[in-house]
């Protein structure tokens, strides 16, 4: 199912705000607990954001695009 978290983002401004704070809270709590999961068609490092974008842009992945920072120095 789709939805659109930026709808009405320029229409009403405080309204838009508040409500995307209460979303993405909800959003946040269903994927800690397991009930719904993203589906990730990718991850790659944050060196091939390049090739993420155009990934994301060609609009041929299922799912979404994942850049992963560098690790902590020392952990690699």
């Amino acid at each position: 199912m789709f939805y659109n978290f930026w709808g009405g983002k320029t229409v009403r401004p405080g309204r838009f705000r508040r409500r995307l704070a209460a979303d993405l809270t909800t959003v946040t709590r269903l994927l800690a607990d397991g009930t719904i999961t993203p589906h990730i068609a990718a991850r790659l490092p944050l060196t091939e954001a390049s090739q993420a974008m155009s990934m994301a842009d060609a609009r041929k992945v299922h799912g979404k695009v994942v850049l992963l920072p560098p690790a902590p120095a020392g952990l690699s």
